[in-house]
């Protein structure tokens, strides 16, 4: 939201310290109250999310090279 406003005032030789101070000014209270609350409903999406993902994690690991191989043995890549 400050970037958004930010970029609408910076016209070319703007001081962007004084924009970003202003921009910072200017969200409300009401504005401020619903970007946490936007970042409370992602969090809770990605724990919901995540609580699935760290149960199927193995299956997505992909092995490149057979566990056996030591360091010293060649691997031919095609």
């Amino acid at each position: 939201m400050v970037k958004k406003r930010i970029a609408q005032k910076n016209v070319g030789g703007q001081n962007v310290a004084k924009l970003a101070e202003e921009a910072f000014q200017s969200v409300t209270p009401q504005e401020w109250k619903n970007c946490v609350e936007h970042v409370k409903s992602i969090e809770k999406e990605y724990f919901t999310r995540g609580r699935t993902l760290y149960n199927e994690i193995d299956r997505l690991i992909v092995s490149v090279c057979d566990d056996s191989s030591s360091d010293s043995e060649e691997v031919e890549v095609d």
